[in-house]
């Protein structure tokens, strides 16, 4: 019984640690800026830009 106390005891500190370090919304931007920093590095040693690329996908064709 005491190790099922203990169990939810550090789940309680993990998601209350978890909301001190800025919660869902902050791990998620934290990933978004990770995912675009890393695709720009990527495209930048290609030689290409974001809006090269994107225009060599969609052929100059612009939806927006």
């Amino acid at each position: 019984m005491l190790e099922w106390i203990f169990v939810g005891l550090c789940y309680a500190f993990g998601l209350l640690f978890f909301q001190l370090l800025g919660g869902i919304g902050a791990a998620g931007r934290a990933i978004e800026r990770w995912g675009r920093e890393s695709s720009v590095r990527r495209l930048e040693r290609s030689g290409m830009s974001p809006e090269s690329f994107v225009h060599a996908r969609l052929g100059g064709r612009h939806g927006g």
